[in-house]
């Protein structure tokens, strides 16, 4: 069972006319297919109220799709959640197993707790419910968001009859619905055929936007049950409402006396109640109203004869919501069938009775004018309103004598005949005890009474100051949240301090104030994540334009040297160009496929232009030996003839050559010397995984000498540093053949020179890069060969047969 404090439909507390009450139950009759009630006002025109039935029988029963959409804003809590919660089970065990649900929750969005449409007991369906008990109650609810989303969930024609559900108080804080979101909304969702019934439920529900979404898509409004009602029961009028048959205009066909009709788009008909339109009458003729409607598929063509019936001062209240529709085209009409009518029927009786009070007030505090203002606003409304009457009698008894301070608290005597009400007609509220213009009106003008009624007057003030300042709070709540709190407490304490409150009242304005701090804390923790979110996505953005930008710079870069390898290209610099330019555009973009393709572009342009010079020496050249061949082929006479030595001669003259040794132009120092004789001497190494420059040093140390390596060198062709290790174990050798075992095991291609006064490890490529001068003497060769042979024939023989047997095999 509910313990809470209910309102009904406009949360209005309100005494309805006797009399229009029954004007209202005879218009929802239901047993009429239509009703044509009309009101003449005094200015002579005359309005209408048209209640529509269907007038063709409701299709065979099938299943239908129905979504529903669970409020799971910060309103949703405590006693209000667990009875939505149980009102949705009752639902859902009150639908039939050819129904097919989908569960959604929504807030600031949508969010579907069933993937799909599913049976209403199956487990997919119970695993939905667990997730919707999950979600925590937070933030506002956007109602256009999630009415759109959820009709997203419908495609296709409406094979199948369809329903959505909602359950909420309707508040939709966080993107108010105006006229035009609103008729654009409605549109979507007739469009799909999508009536919108709503379980209205929460601390504050805003029924006229729920009553509205109805009364335009052919759905149902529940309010939450005063004492004594059960959840489980509003679940089961939410299950009769989603399975109510709609019927949906295609065409109407309206008759011409009805001069406008509100809402300009005429609202679906429901099989469980009536239809209601609004507007003026430019006859009283009877007439034909035809429609071609759509249900579930099928087609159905739909008549009503129509007379209006005689005017009605019950319906005196139809000019002013003609007029407040006509701005919209009535589509925020909340007439959700003649009871919906019949509420804001009650709804504005009582604005008069509330403006009725006000000048009531205006009275007692000697503002006669005042008075006179709003009593004639009244009557303008509804010129045979009897408090208004009063009013402006009980102002001319009082005359011109508003200035003396002695009337403030004047007794108003009983008006006179002519204000009385017209006979058989009821005045609300004007016959009831406590009713506050029949208090002065029977008072005799007491003190005490005048007292009591100041004092209910500064109540009243106490509340609005109060409801004022919750409003402009709340409003504050989005941008500056700990200020709106701060606003809050001091409210709290300005009720605390008044003494114009009842203790019941001020205890319900506490409790309205302390939600509405604790509703501005979860504002503020909010609004503190959206800071720190904004920041972070702010430092995100400077960094990804930090990126950007060096991205930019780099390609910049990439581009300039781009163009100089094209240029260098253009001069056939292929090896400058890929050396220079295409490596180090390579290490800017180790990714980029245009580096890789500047590398081998460059490296085939250059093998290619040495391969078409190597061809163009290479066919010279052969033309060239082409010719020595020639040349080779003319005979020559063997006059003298060559004539060798014997071989004794050429053994002798090998052995005196050997003092002839080479002879080598760069002249050795002391130091290099050293090194020369140290290579010889006998050494030790004995290195377990010692470091090369270790082992290098030893050896120096040992044999007194300097031993350098080109580190540099070895470490970018060979990878050897100084830190490589090294594992030897050698006794009894010399330092010559030490070191080149040990070089051999790090590498095949190094080995060591001896230059500037030092033994310098390096590649065979560096060593053999530097030339080394030698001096052979081969004057012997050229001298006369004393004996073994006259000089003539050595002369003749060398001078003539020689070059002539050079000559002729060159």
């Amino acid at each position: 069972m509910s313990k809470r404090n209910h309102l009904w439909l406009f949360a209005v507390p309100l005494v309805m006319l006797a009399t229009t009450l029954t004007a209202m139950a005879d218009l929802t009759g239901g047993s009429q297919p239509s009703e044509l009630a009309t009101f003449d006002s005094p200015t002579g025109e005359t309005f209408f109220a048209l209640s529509l039935n269907p007038t063709e029988p409701a299709p065979a029963a099938t299943g239908h799709d129905v979504l529903v959409l669970f409020d799971t804003s910060a309103s949703q809590t405590g006693a209000y959640r667990d009875d939505a919660i149980r009102a949705l089970n009752g639902m859902l065990s009150s639908l039939g197993s050819e129904d097919r649900v989908k569960l959604m929750s929504i807030d600031l969005n949508a969010v579907a707790m069933t993937e799909q449409f599913v049976a209403p007991g199956s487990q997919a369906m119970r695993d939905g419910l667990a997730r919707l008990q999950q979600r925590v109650p937070l933030g506002s609810t956007d109602m256009q968001r999630g009415l759109r989303g959820a009709a997203e969930n419908f495609s296709g024609p409406a094979t199948r009859p369809r329903a959505l559900v909602y359950m909420g108080d309707g508040h939709s804080r966080a993107n108010l619905l105006y006229s035009q979101d609103m008729e654009s909304l409605v549109s979507d969702l007739t469009d799909k055929q999508i009536p919108v019934s709503s379980y209205a439920i929460g601390p504050g529900r805003d029924l006229i936007l729920l009553a509205t979404l109805a009364n335009q898509t052919g759905g149902k409004v529940h309010v939450d049950a005063p004492e004594g009602g059960s959840a489980e029961q509003a679940g089961q009028a939410m299950a009769q409402a989603a399975r109510g048959t709609v019927y949906w205009p295609k065409t109407a066909d309206l008759p011409g006396s009805m001069r406008e009709t509100l809402p300009s788009r005429v609202p679906p008909l429901r099989s469980d109640r009536d239809t209601v339109l609004i507007g003026m009458l430019d006859s009283r003729d009877a007439a034909s109203i035809s429609m071609t409607m759509e249900t579930a598929g099928q087609t159905l063509e739909m008549s009503w004869e129509v007379q209006p019936q005689a005017s009605n001062e019950d319906y005196r209240f139809l000019p002013d919501l003609v007029s407040s529709a006509r701005s919209d085209g009535g589509i925020r009409l909340p007439t959700v069938g003649s009871s919906g009518l019949a509420e804001v029927a009650q709804m504005m009786v009582a604005v008069d009775e509330n403006l009725a009070r006000l000048g009531e007030n205006a009275l007692r505090t000697g503002n006669v004018q005042g008075a006179l203002q709003v009593a004639e606003t009244i009557l303008q409304r509804d010129p045979n309103n009897p408090q208004a009457r009063a009013i402006v009698q009980a102002a001319r008894n009082m005359g011109g004598r508003d200035d003396d301070p002695g009337l403030r608290l004047v007794n108003i005597q009983d008006a006179p005949d002519a204000a009385a009400p017209a006979a058989g007609r009821a005045v609300p509220g004007g016959n009831q005890p406590g009713a506050l213009l029949q208090e002065l009106l029977d008072s005799g003008g007491g003190f005490m009474a005048n007292v009591e009624n100041l004092a209910a007057i500064d109540e009243q003030r106490m509340r609005a100051q109060v409801e004022q300042e919750m409003t402009e709070a709340r409003d504050r709540m989005r941008t500056n949240p700990e200020g709106a709190k701060r606003d809050l407490k001091l409210l709290l304490e300005t009720i605390d301090r008044s003494d114009s409150l009842t203790p019941e009242n001020r205890t319900q304005l506490r409790r309205q104030v302390e939600g509405a701090i604790r509703e501005a804390e979860r504002r503020e923790i909010e609004v503190r994540n959206r800071r720190e979110l904004a920041e972070a996505n702010r430092a995100a953005s400077e960094e990804r334009q930090r990126a950007v930008e060096e991205t930019a710079r780099t390609r910049q870069k990439i581009k300039q040297m781009l163009d100089r390898f094209n240029s260098l290209m253009a001069e056939g610099r292929y090896n400058d160009a890929e050396d220079i330019i295409a490596f180090e555009v390579r290490e800017l973009d180790p990714y980029g496929t245009t580096p890789v393709a500047a590398v081998w572009w460059s490296r085939f342009s250059g093998h290619v232009h040495e391969m078409e010079a190597l061809r163009e020496v290479r066919h010279r050249n052969f033309a060239r030996a082409l010719l020595t061949v020639e040349k080779a082929l003319v005979p020559f006479p063997d006059e003298p003839p060559v004539m060798y030595p014997e071989p004794q001669v050429w053994a002798d003259l090998s052995l005196r050559r050997r003092q002839y040794a080479a002879i080598d132009l760069a002249r050795r120092g002391s130091s290099e010397e050293k090194i020369m004789t140290a290579l010889d001497d006998d050494t030790t190494l004995d290195f377990i995984e010692s470091p090369l420059q270790q082992v290098l040093g030893f050896l120096a140390d040992l044999h007194d000498i300097n031993i350098e390596a080109n580190w540099r060198l070895l470490d970018m062709d060979e990878g050897i540093t100084t830190e490589t290790t090294v594992t030897r174990n050698l006794q009894g050798i010399t330092l010559r053949s030490a070191l080149r075992l040990l070089l051999r095991d790090l590498s095949d291609t190094l080995t060591y020179v001896i230059r500037d006064e030092v033994l310098l490890i390096t590649t065979l490529d560096d060593a053999e890069s530097e030339l080394v001068t030698k001096v052979y003497p081969v004057g012997d060769l050229v001298l006369p060969i004393i004996g073994g042979m006259p000089m003539g024939g050595m002369g003749g023989g060398m001078g003539g047969g020689m070059m002539g047997g050079m000559g002729g095999g060159m």
